[in-house]
């Protein structure tokens, strides 16, 4: 019975191969709306409150606060997920001058928001779920740095580390519990970028309760691009555990607005909020949000098990700590080298399915290559063979088979 389910599966993905009209093309992260983000736009364009202020800004901040229960039950939404990250940086004192620890793999808005602020990326390498290496930073806490009072000093440059930025990568989460059990006592602030988590959770290992990614630093921030797994068109997110912190940074998100009248201003401040209208869309995908993670979960599940006999195809997982919103599915082909990678994507995109790989490292990018590392050589290693592959809230099985089969054919050549 199983050679046959082959035979069948063969012969469908020969007929499709040759059908150039049949194929449709399968977009990596797609959004999906549900039907109730009309409703929502149209109440807010009845109610004249379409600008940067107004009820539907303050109830898509309530509720972001209550979705991921938010320390204070507060949230501050921005223009973008990396203006929140700006944001952040600033509340937290980061100066010029000083280092923020960061993981290489990670989109280049984390670490483009360090040099907003004059400070200096020190680049990671990864582990296995292509998150932050927490065993390379302790070492390189342990031998790299020193301790004066509160702060952490970089042995070599004399640098003073302000701050570290974990990234939840793909929905997967970085144990931040353990990274503050790494910078107890010491003043370096913990911000995690949590732009592709929303509503991953991770177990305490404290409580024992799970415990929502972006919740645990100082502060947290999250994104609603069009490709996450909930879109507000545009935007972000701040949470936190410091209320001050939190109050500041909607300050300066408001232009550091002191006196409305009279536009008197004691700060420098930004242009980042976020409009009643994308708020509007948000508040209707918010409520949309466990059905997205269990949609998500459900491909991801699927792909496990379509891939599962493959030997050179690994589907990267979570641990049993973690609950991750899957937000994308991503293999590692275990004897690609970048030629092959850069020809699998071509190769997918003829069939009309759109898969990428990660982020080029950004060590390596013209802007930052002058930056320390330590031991990115996981990252290096591994990035040849990560493609990231459709995830779509919206995939079927169907469409789910078809991408692993093919997969599997052109990584077996």
């Amino acid at each position: 019975m199983n050679g046959l389910v082959e035979i069948s599966k063969h012969i469908r993905l020969v007929r499709t191969m040759f059908n150039p009209e049949k194929r449709k093309r399968i977009p990596l992260s797609e959004p999906l709306l549900y039907g109730n983000e009309k409703e929502w736009v149209l109440r807010c364009l009845e109610s004249n409150w379409v600008s940067s202020s107004g009820p539907f800004v303050e109830q898509f901040e309530d509720e972001i606060a209550q979705s991921v229960n938010a320390p204070h039950k507060k949230s501050v939404v921005t223009a973008s997920g990396t203006a929140a990250l700006h944001l952040a940086l600033l509340t937290a004192g980061v100066k010029p001058g000083e280092l923020v620890l960061v993981p290489t793999l990670t989109f280049i808005a984390t670490v483009n928001a360090i040099n907003y602020v004059g400070a200096e990326p020190l680049f990671f390498g990864s582990d296995s779920r292509l998150c932050m290496d927490l065993n390379s930073l302790e070492e390189f806490l342990q031998n790299e740095c020193r301790k004066e009072g509160a702060h952490f000093v970089h042995k070599s440059s004399s640098r003073r580390i302000s701050a570290v930025m974990p990234v939840h990568v793909l929905g997967f989460t970085v144990d931040v519990f353990r990274l503050r059990s790494l910078f107890t006592d010491s003043s370096v602030a913990i911000l995690e970028d949590a732009a592709e988590s929303m509503g991953s959770l991770v177990k305490s290992p404290i409580t024992n309760d799970w415990v929502t990614s972006g919740t645990i630093g100082d502060l947290g921030c999250y994104s609603f691009n069009g490709n996450k797994i909930i879109t507000s068109g545009g935007g972000g997110s701040i949470v936190g555990n410091n209320q001050e912190w939190l109050k500041r940074c909607k300050y300066l998100a408001n232009q550091a607005k002191d006196d409305a009248l009279f536009f008197e201003h004691h700060s420098v401040g930004y242009n980042y909020r976020m409009t009643s209208l994308e708020a509007a869309l948000g508040i209707a995908q918010l409520k949309n949000l466990s059905t997205s993670i269990e949609r998500r979960t459900r491909i991801h599940l699927q792909y496990r098990n379509h891939l599962k006999n493959a030997d050179n195809v690994e589907v990267i997982e979570g641990l049993s700590t973690e609950q991750p919103n899957y937000w994308l599915t991503a293999v590692r082909i275990k004897n690609w080298n970048l030629d092959q990678l850069r020809s699998g994507i071509f190769k997918l995109q003829e069939l009309g399915i759109e898969a990428r790989p990660v982020w080029t490292l950004n060590h390596t990018q013209a802007p930052y290559r002058k930056c320390a590392t330590f031991k990115p050589q996981s990252s290096e290693a591994d990035y040849p063979k990560i493609l990231c592959i459709p995830s779509s809230s919206n995939l079927t099985e169907e469409e789910v088979g078809f991408v692993a089969d093919n997969v599997v054919r052109i990584a077996a050549h």
